[in-house]
């Protein structure tokens, strides 16, 4: 074979293979996001809807590091007891969950709520509880999972955290969380919100995606409150880019319902583009996730990142799941 011939066979098969290569990014970032953003029926019925409520910060302390504002408790009242325990906010979960070591050490004598078990799963039957004073809330089938710590009723130092409220609670709602304030309202009507600039998301499976752009590279950030103490998480090239030049990498371990995934953080000044209001990212982070596998979607699909709440602080965000549109506002300094 001549050297022409051979150049020409190695320039196919090279370009076959990147063909291949890309096809392969392509399907395989297709179904990882398909398989994500599916979510079983919303079994949660609100029943009641009086007004808003206040939410408070949760302290979060990750290897010594302390961070103010590590997580959104909403005050939660269950049927049958008396006092207020909390759930944390958390809009990367689809549904809302219990964790039966704490809650199942609220109910005295052994008195506990009815349970059922489906493909491997328990489930509280008919559960009742409201959130704040004002709403209140029943799930036919609320799911109950081994996590949490049993809680002392006597030690006043710890919260008394029984649970995760995910996006169920606000699902083909208009929900509205001002940070400064720490004011949640939940409506049916937006009407009191036309002054402001709504913009589409998507909403698909229960999680929101809001479309984005910084330095004017446009992408969809996956927008969980349950990595509340960061700005947005991203990729390590990304992270390097958005990261301000002289400041300092701190990393420490967060826990990922019960792994330990080493985080790596820097301020950032950079902003972000979000219903056309420029923030400021304030933090950048990516995770050394131990599958890779997260690091992977971001860098080859559409979205780029997860949103935190560091950006918001000053903020108040509108989300109405029943139309897939947002908006924010400045409220005040944080």
């Amino acid at each position: 074979m001549n050297l022409k011939k051979l150049i020409k066979v190695i320039s196919i098969i090279l370009l076959s293979l990147g063909i291949l290569v890309c096809a392969g990014i392509y399907f395989g970032s297709r179904h990882y996001k398909e398989a994500f953003f599916t979510a079983g029926p919303n079994y949660l019925t609100i029943e009641k809807n009086n007004g808003s409520l206040y939410f408070q910060w949760m302290e979060s302390v990750f290897d010594g590091h302390l961070e103010p504002h590590g997580g959104i408790g909403f005050p939660v009242k269950i049927k049958g007891l008396d006092g207020t325990y909390i759930m944390q906010w958390d809009s990367g979960s689809p549904s809302t969950i219990f964790y039966k070591n704490a809650l199942f050490s609220l109910f005295p004598n052994g008195n506990l709520p009815d349970t059922l078990h489906s493909n491997e799963s328990t489930y509280l039957n008919d559960f009742q509880f409201s959130v704040g004073d004002s709403i209140e809330v029943s799930m036919q089938y609320a799911r109950l999972i081994d996590y949490g710590k049993t809680i002392d009723l006597e030690d006043s130092t710890k919260l008394p955290i029984i649970g995760t409220i995910g996006m169920d609670f606000i699902d083909q709602h208009i929900f509205s969380m001002d940070f400064a304030s720490q004011e949640v309202a939940l409506s049916n009507q937006r009407s009191k919100y036309d002054y402001l600039d709504f913009q589409p998301i998507q909403y698909v499976g229960r999680r929101l995606l809001f479309p984005a752009a910084i330095n004017n590279q446009e992408g969809l950030f996956f927008y969980d409150s349950g990595t509340s103490p960061f700005g947005i998480i991203t990729t390590k090239a990304k992270f390097k880019k958005y990261g301000d030049a002289n400041a300092e990498d701190i990393a420490y371990h967060v826990n990922s319902w019960g792994t330990q995934v080493l985080c790596h953080n820097k301020k950032s000044t950079t902003s972000i583009r979000l219903a056309n209001k420029d923030l400021i990212i304030n933090r950048v982070s990516y995770m050394q996730w131990k599958d890779g596998l997260q690091s992977f979607f971001m860098a080859f699909s559409d979205i780029k990142g997860l949103l935190g709440n560091k950006a918001l602080l000053d903020k108040r965000i509108i989300i109405d799941t029943k139309n897939k549109k947002f908006a924010i506002e400045h409220t005040a300094s944080q």
